[in-house]
């Protein structure tokens, strides 16, 4: 079985610069809506809870995601619908 060589994508660092790189509180409100993780492939998966946050994102934020993202990886940007996501905010 071949092994690959995973690079470390921090996605602390890639949140911060999509954040800064929003214009306003209504595109910050909607990146509170997901959650990010990394799949083996280097594709960064974009965790919804519904259909209205996905488009919404798509409308909104995708392309700044996706340029930031594709900063630190060649990966692409995958949507994810997970009915049960929770995110709380502390």
């Amino acid at each position: 079985m071949e092994t690959q060589n995973i690079k470390f994508i921090d996605l602390g660092i890639i949140r911060e610069e999509i954040l800064n790189s929003l214009p306003n509180k209504t595109d910050r409100y909607w990146l509170d809506q997901v959650d990010f993780k990394v799949s083996e492939n280097c594709d960064l998966n974009i965790i919804v809870g519904s259909e209205f946050v996905k488009n919404s994102i798509e409308k909104k934020v995708y392309n700044i995601i996706k340029n930031v993202f594709q900063k630190y990886s060649p990966g692409d940007c995958v949507f994810i619908l997970d009915k049960n996501l929770c995110l709380a905010h502390i």
